[in-house]
């Protein structure tokens, strides 16, 4: 973002679209006080400016007509006590579409410009209150999607992640200046051993080692999982969606072939976010809505993380069975017997076993509600695969790349130590570990990197 621009002051919209009981209006820079006394006229004496941190009731008016927009309350931040740490004003009138959008315009008329999507909180980070960790927090407690991921992001924003990254950081500094001076002033200073400087980073590196660990967990807390169930026509995937939501989502008809476009929605499973899609039902097309429908639920299973794969315990393996067992050829998959309340069909299960042996078969019932606990937790057992942290440390893939990236160039310095060549030539491969760990909290990291991740928040925030 241009340096200029961080001159300007910026207006925006802070709360979600719609209807709702109050709207909130942001405003910050420099002239956010001489923006809000053109647009709000407060009911007592006293300008919020000059009673910050308080709530004043007034009128929000435009400032060039002072026609009435709405009665609100208004309340000033001053620098560097604000969330920006520039002086900060926000207006709060009615919840409703027209009125932010109308007090908006108003502070954009009175001198403001537009905020872009994230740049109150990347001034945030430019002022020094927030490191680049715990600005992504923000962005992630607001796109939660359970209570586990929301307790994992609001640690990082607690300074727990950034506190372990810095350490980590500070480490290598200090062997690299250790070293520096060992090579600089060898008359004065005690050289470290190669087999120190190894140590050290070995430490270092089992750290990081500690932190990846949990990596791919705390992705699936904050992403979800995309599941998609499949299967012939009316073997009970409509069903089986309802049964596992415990709610009539999709509508359900004893007549072949209903499903014919892709019906997503998702449910908690050991807190994290599994978004089912109910597929249109594999079959010889008989119109092209219906080939348009089977050629997306093709799509969608090369797309899903895991395949449930849906069969009928009363008839025995058709052609497009077979063709189900071949969509999940490298994939995570399920194997799911449906309407075991007429017949459990071992013999179907046999039949099934033969070209795909190492996919679980499971045996249901989406009218009784038989095995679908443990479906569940098979399920949640091929998803996590057997490792389970209610609370990782690193659950965004940027710190994970960077992460793996300082393991990288410690691994590479430690085998140059190991060769017994010289430990300065090890320093330049410390520095590169340095760098990588330096992005994550945003010390070492690139304009065009801070953009890009601010450009991903909302707009207001």
């Amino acid at each position: 973002m241009a340096q200029n621009r961080n001159l300007q002051t910026i207006a925006a919209i802070a709360t979600p679209a719609g209807s709702g009981g109050l709207a909130v209006i942001r405003i910050s820079g420099s002239e956010a006080a001489a923006v809000l006394s053109r647009i709000f006229l407060p009911m007592a004496e006293k300008l919020p400016q000059a009673d910050p941190r308080r709530m004043l009731l007034g009128k929000i008016i435009e400032p060039q007509t002072k026609k009435l927009i709405d009665e609100g309350l208004a309340v000033f931040f001053a620098a560097p006590a604000s969330f920006t740490t520039e002086d900060v004003a926000e207006l709060h009138c009615h919840g409703g579409a027209f009125v932010a959008a109308a007090v908006l315009k108003a502070a954009l008329a009175a001198g403001a410009v537009l905020a872009k999507p994230g740049e109150f909180t990347l001034r945030a980070f430019l002022g020094g209150r927030l490191d680049l960790v715990q600005a992504e927090a923000i962005r992630d407690i607001i796109e939660a999607k359970s209570l586990q991921a929301l307790a994992v992001s609001q640690n990082q924003l607690a300074g727990h992640l950034s506190e372990q990254i810095n350490l980590l950081e500070d480490e290598l500094l200090q062997l690299l200046a250790e070293i520096a001076a060992g090579v600089d002033f060898p008359e004065d200073i005690d050289l470290l051993s190669n087999e120190q400087i190894d140590q050290r980073l070995a430490l270092v590196n089992n750290s990081i080692n500690e932190l990846l660990k949990d990596a791919e967990m705390g992705r699936l807390l904050k992403e979800g999982v995309s599941c998609a169930l499949l299967g012939a026509v009316n073997v009970g995937k409509s069903s089986l969606l309802n049964a596992l939501l415990q709610e009539e989502r999709v509508i359900v008809t004893a007549s072949p072939g209903t499903t014919r476009d892709i019906v997503e929605e998702g449910f908690l499973l050991s807190g994290i976010k599994v978004v089912l899609a109910d597929t249109a039902g594999l079959r010889v097309a008989k119109e092209e809505a219906e080939q348009i429908g089977i050629e997306k639920s093709r799509k969608k299973a090369a797309e899903a993380e895991l395949l449930l794969l849906v069969f009928d315990a009363t008839r025995p393996l058709g052609e497009q069975d077979k063709e189900l067992l071949s969509l999940a050829q490298g994939k995570k998959a399920l194997i799911i017997i449906n309407k075991c309340d007429f017949a459990d069909n071992e013999e179907l299960a046999g039949q099934i076993k033969q070209p795909a042996p190492q996919i679980p078969i499971m045996f249901v019932s989406a009218k009784t509600g038989r095995g679908l606990s443990e479906l569940k937790a098979k399920m949640t057992e091929i998803i996590l695969g057997g490792v389970y942290n209610a609370e990782p440390k690193i659950n965004n893939l940027r710190h994970q790349e960077a992460l793996l990236a300082a393991s990288f160039y410690i691994s590479q310095a430690q085998e140059t130590l190991q060769q017994n060549l010289p430990a300065d030539l090890a320093a330049v491969d410390i520095l590169s570990a340095r760098n990588a760990l330096g992005e994550i909290s945003g010390r070492t990291a690139s304009a065009d990197i801070i953009e890009k991740i601010f450009a991903t928040f909302c707009l207001g925030k």
